[in-house]
């Protein structure tokens, strides 16, 4: 049996990045419209897992983590085959539940330290419930894996040469605002 090494060359050596980030961030909308389609027109908003409140809750909470997703995985989704490009959009569908899971808590814990009505005992409880709220974020695990395969699927599907020529159309603005801020600055 041969072993086979990957690299993933580092962030200067991958153009484009940004583009996994923003299909990421497209996949999720993508997806967040399609399973807010499929709510009967007249049914309740209610709460239950597949309602609109709740489905707009992952849409939008999952946005940051498609879109950091994206970004990071760019390179490792592009760096073999069609099979590694699944493997790693499988991986990308099963780290964002609790990534979301974790997201939920911070973003609580940040609520309740600006509010004067909460006391320290509310963290601790959101700390202790933490274990519990991992283990169910995996409810959205039928969304995210086949939203992160098509991540991945897309991102490995674009050829190298535009992902290039995105880089050299970054730098050149980059560059461009550098001269007009030694401008202003000089």
């Amino acid at each position: 049996m041969q072993a086979t090494t990957m690299f993933v060359r580092s962030g200067a050596a991958n153009p484009g990045r940004w583009v996994g980030g923003l299909i990421g961030a497209i996949v999720c909308l993508g997806v967040y419209l399609a399973a807010v389609s499929s709510i009967p027109n007249g049914s309740s908003s209610g709460g239950g897992f597949f309602s609109w409140d709740f489905l707009t809750m992952v849409g939008v909470g999952g946005l940051p983590i498609a879109i950091l997703g994206g970004r990071a995985l760019l390179p490792a989704a592009r760096s073999g085959g069609w099979l590694t490009a699944i493997a790693v959009g499988l991986g990308f569908g099963l780290l964002a539940p609790p990534l979301g899971g974790i997201e939920v808590i911070v973003f609580e814990i940040a609520q309740s330290a600006g509010s004067s009505s909460r006391s320290g005992g509310d963290v601790l409880s959101l700390l202790a419930l933490s274990p519990i709220v991992l283990i169910y974020s995996y409810v959205v695990v039928v969304v995210t894996v086949p939203a992160g395969i098509l991540w991945a699927l897309i991102v490995r599907a674009i050829p190298q040469r535009g992902l290039d020529s995105v880089q050299a159309g970054t730098d050149a603005l980059a560059e461009s605002l550098r001269q007009v801020v030694r401008r202003l600055a000089g």
